[in-house]
């Protein structure tokens, strides 16, 4: 209850910016929460802020069906019980993993410090051979800057919190033009499925 009040004064504050959308960047609280939660918590989003409001997880999803992969490696900072939780989650949403790596922090400034050889460690050690993508849940992990390194080094796209929430938004917005760096899933900017 504390922290979706905490959510509602967020929001709510972004109504004097006049935004045109908003994006919950939190992963793991839908993967803990599960998907009746992440519905509840969007819908209350958009009514808070009068805009089209977005979660983490939902534009991971759909990030990882634009690429088309159902096979994936998945990647966290977070503990392993989060994360075990959060395999449920993909596998209930029909996305296989196929190999996962766990990082054990909980605190998010911890997890924002974690020196970027450690991240590509982490990223090397959920990889496997069958997976048609790697997800790197944890935005306050440095994925975004080096989604292009893990992607040369593993030889597959790479799809994080932030990257996944930006390329919604650019589709929500409109946007067509590609960035040049922060992995495929930007630079190519594929359709959503069902768009």
């Amino acid at each position: 209850a504390e922290q979706q009040a905490e959510m509602r004064r967020a929001v709510t504050s972004l109504a004097d910016a006049r935004v045109h959308a908003v994006l919950l960047c939190q992963t793991a609280a839908r993967f803990w929460m599960g998907a009746a939660w992440d519905a509840e918590i969007r819908q209350e989003m958009r009514g808070w802020a009068g805009v089209p409001a977005l979660t983490a997880a939902q534009t991971v999803f759909d990030a990882l069906a634009a690429l088309g992969a159902r096979r994936i490696g998945f990647a966290a900072p977070f503990p392993e019980e989060i994360g075990q939780a959060s395999l449920r989650y993909l596998e209930a949403g029909g996305v296989t993993v196929l190999r996962s790596a766990f990082g054990g922090l909980r605190d998010n400034f911890a997890i924002a410090e974690i020196a970027p050889e450690q991240v590509l460690d982490l990223a090397a050690r959920a990889d496997h051979p069958e997976a048609e993508a790697l997800l790197l849940p944890g935005g306050n992990m440095q994925c975004l800057a080096l989604a292009d390194a893990i992607e040369a080094r593993i030889g597959k796209p790479v799809v994080s919190t932030n990257s996944a929430g930006m390329w919604a938004l650019l589709h929500q917005f409109g946007l067509r033009t590609p960035l040049t760096r922060g992995g495929r899933l930007l630079r190519e900017l594929p359709r959503r499925v069902g768009a």
